[in-house]
This record gives C-alpha cells, structure tokens and sequence, in this order.
C-alpha cells in the first residue's frame, strides 16, 4: 500500500506552473504574492462536490494560509488551466488505482457504457457520458457531451473510441438497447471490440440478420456473420396491491409477467449463460451515477463553461477512483461494501488537501477506518426508486402507481376494458394476452 500512495503523492507533487502551461498557450504566472497553484487545483476539485458553494471554499483557503484573495481572482485564475490537465490526472489516477486493484491484467476489461442526463444554468438538458470498468469498479472517463448531443449516445461513442484507441484495446463494451444500431455494430467489429448489447424488441427476426431497419444490406450480412443472437425467456411473478384508499391495502394480486431478452455479441467463446451475466454486470454504472449525482454536481450543475463542466467530470472520477481503491483495501478479504457517500465526505473533509498537495501519508489512511462503514445486506433485499411525488423524474411513484394498477386490475375483472383511457387500455391488453396465451396468469387473493 505504501507504494502506491508513493505514486499517487509522486503524480500530484509533480504538478508544477511548467508542467501546466504545457497544456495550453495561455501561460500561469508563478507570483510570489500571488494564489499558490495548489490552492488553484484545490479550488476545482473541492468545487466538484455537490454540498458547498465558491464562496465557502474560498473562505476556508484565505483563513488556513493567513491570506485575503478574492473569489473572482481564483476563478479567473483557474479558467487558464486547461481541461485536458485534468483529463490526464484522470488517467494516471485510474491507471494506479488499476494496477493495483486489478489482479489479472491479461484479460479483457468488461466496460459497461452509458449516458446520463444533466441540466444546465440554462435549464437544457446536457448528455454526459460514462466508460465504468465493472471488474475493477474504476472509472475509465467521464465526458461532458453537452446539449447539443442529447439523445446521440451512440454518435459520442464512437467518436470517444475513435479519440481514445488505447483505452479500448482488449475490451468489451456492454450496452443496453440504446446502443442497438447497425453502424455501432459494425463500427465495433471493424474495430475489434468486442461487445454484448442487447436487442431492442423481441428480436425474433435477428437470426436471420433483420437487426433494425436498414438499406445497406452489406451492413446487415456483415454484422449477422461476425455475431451471434442469445434469447433468453422468464416467467417472474409479481404482487400488486389495490387499494379503494391511499392508507389501507385490501386486495393482492399475483401477476405472471413474461420477461424476454435478446442479446447480440460477438463473443463467439463463451456460454449462453455467461453472456447473460456479463449483461446483467452492466447495472453497476447505474449505480454508479446514482452515487456520484448525489454527492458532486453533476445533475445540477451552475457553470457556463462547458469545459468547466468537463473539470468537474474529471475531478468526480479521480475522487471516486480513489474512493474505490480505499475501499479495496479495506474490504478485500470480505464480500462486503461500504457506505461510499460516507468515505467520499471523508476525503473532502480530511484527505483531499493532503492529496493535491502530494502528501498523503499512511498513518492518515489508518486513520480513516472509522468512516469505513461495512454495508450488510440480506439476500434478495431490495430497494426500490419510489418517489410519493406525483411529479418526479421516476414512474414508480408510491401512491399513483396503486391507483393505477386498481383501476386496470378491476377493468379485467369485471370486463371493463373498454372504459380505460388509452394508455391504461394498452396496458390491460397486454396483461389479457398473456392471460389467454399462458392460462389463468392472474390470481386474485381477498385479505
């Protein structure tokens, strides 16, 4: 351990006012009374966490160096350096952290892709997207892709690899349907990435190379004999409560849902099986951005900047790569995770000083295991996204999404179905298909 805080402390002392101005023609002044460059850099990353504001940082600096600089004069300040000195401070982190945590580096990385949403000062929808290691739990790159690029996650992407070659060198994306396009996939082989995506339908013609709608049947030939089609079919029961008020449950209803999904790879080596829990691997970017926009600022963000916006992206995976690799070394003997929302406070609070300045020692990671808190969860415990808000962002609202299965379950029961409003009509009649296809699929139990 204590080698690679040598070289975590060795990336960071290393950064100086020569090794800045290369990045950029506009140079930074080393001023004898002027704003320390460690306290420029910790600036930017102590702005990275979502619960403080400019002013209070600034503060907090002024008062520790006895000094009175201004917060504009830290801005204008920090502005001339350039995002891509934060870009390669991502990838040395990531590489350390890799090195160490990664136990066989021979295989392939599995390297779950995706895009998440954030809003602008201008209240517009920006597209950010994420390359999330899922052996390691590392962050490969965050990029900030703006407005303009919302809803072309797969355009992003392959510009991202054609820019970055090296870091997709023996790897295997894994992409959920948005990633399901015939020029992806062939970009992809061309390329030799390997890949599983799944499908977007039921598929049922990709065995025969209909993929998705296209004219170029080359495309169509090429993709179908450099890949392979897994269908995978379950049947899960689910229990819904109706309900004649929003207190008192009074019926539960035992629905048999049919869960399809098709998976195209061209991983011709592994197993049907295999394949399906590569796929599955993919929730942990979920996760991921889960963590990281309730603890940076990421889903809101107030900078006008774009590539102020990519500072902040950066800044969040080196914190969290960091994160991970404390997290390793503390859990690596056990199955357990830890509270990461609590260790990220830990390193705002305690560490990240000591990090930017190329002096964090051992015993200050010895003495952070009390913020280590072991996370124990039963088996099949679940936790789901239910917001009691009619108007938030997720559609499994706590009270609504009980009125609304109530009025569909008693529309099939009483044959009602045509009263329904359009969308709660289509919904019923799939629920009576699957009902006539696989029998009597709906229970009902009065309590």
């Amino acid at each position: 351990m204590l080698i690679i805080l040598n070289e975590i402390n060795s990336t960071f002392f290393n950064i100086n006012h020569a090794y800045v101005n290369s990045f950029s023609n506009i140079k930074i002044r080393n001023r004898q009374l002027g704003i320390a460059l460690k306290n420029i850099l910790l600036f930017r990353f102590k702005y990275s966490y979502l619960h403080t504001t400019q002013e209070k940082i600034i503060c907090d600096i002024n008062f520790k160096n006895n000094t009175n600089h201004d917060r504009t004069c830290f801005i204008k300040k920090e502005s001339n350096i350039h995002k891509n000195l934060y870009n390669e401070l991502s990838k040395k982190i990531y590489e350390i952290c890799n090195n160490y945590i990664n136990e066989n580096k021979n295989i392939r990385k599995l390297v779950a892709i995706d895009g998440t949403c954030s809003n602008t000062i201008l209240q517009k929808v920006a597209l950010n997207m994420g390359y999330y290691d899922i052996t390691t739990r590392l962050v490969l790159d965050l990029t900030f892709n703006g407005h303009e690029n919302r809803n072309k996650e797969v355009k992003s992407l392959m510009k991202h690899i054609k820019e970055n070659k090296d870091m997709f060198a023996n790897v295997t994306i894994v992409g959920d349907r948005a990633y399901f396009t015939y020029e992806l996939l062939k970009y992809l082989i061309d390329h030799d990435i390997k890949y599983i995506i799944r499908c977007k339908g039921k598929g049922t013609n990709l065995n025969i190379g209909i993929l998705l709608k296209t004219k170029n049947k080359d495309i169509i030939e090429f993709v179908r004999n450099n890949s392979k089609v897994f269908t995978y079919s379950e049947v899960f029961s689910k229990t819904i409560w109706s309900r004649s008020t929003k207190i008192v449950n009074e019926k539960q209803h035992i629905l048999e849902v049919m869960n399809d999904c098709v998976i195209v790879t061209n991983l011709h080596n592994e197993t049907k099986e295999k394949i399906l829990e590569i796929y599955r691997s993919r929730w942990s970017i979920e996760t991921f951005f889960k963590i990281i926009k309730e603890n940076f600022k990421i889903q809101h963000t107030k900078e006008r900047n774009t590539d102020h916006c990519q500072k902040i992206l950066c800044c969040t995976s080196i914190i969290m790569n960091i994160v991970t690799l404390l997290e390793y070394i503390y859990t690596k003997d056990n199955k357990y995770k830890i509270n990461r929302s609590l260790l990220i406070h830990c390193i705002y609070e305690h560490l990240l000083e000591k990090i930017v300045c190329g002096n964090l020692q051992i015993e200050v990671i010895i003495k952070i295991k009390c913020y280590i808190k072991l996370v124990k969860n039963k088996n099949d415990r679940t936790f789901p996204r239910i917001f009691n808000t009619p108007f938030s962002k997720w559609n499994s609202k706590s009270y609504s999404i009980h009125a609304e299965m109530n009025k569909i379950i008693n529309a099939i029961l009483n044959d009602t179905v045509a009263s329904l409003h359009k969308n709660k009509k289509l919904l019923a009649k799939h629920i009576l298909t699957i009902k006539n296809k696989y029998g009597d699929i709906l229970k009902v139990n009065n309590k």
